[in-house]
């Protein structure tokens, strides 16, 4: 029985990263918002903002 959910919630944490990266409509929506405040951060942090797109 201990086996079992393990395996569920391996199942359940691959496809939603599959989701994730087969849907670039997500990305596209989100970056334009979040662009600002990823250069924002990146100028503060000192990150590039390659590194976190």
């Amino acid at each position: 029985m201990l086996e079992d959910p393990r395996l569920s919630i391996n199942k359940v944490r691959v496809p939603r990263r599959d989701n994730y990266e087969k849907r670039p409509v997500l990305s596209a929506t989100v970056h334009p918002d979040l662009k600002r405040t990823l250069v924002a951060m990146s100028e503060r942090t000192g990150m590039s903002v390659s590194q976190v797109t």
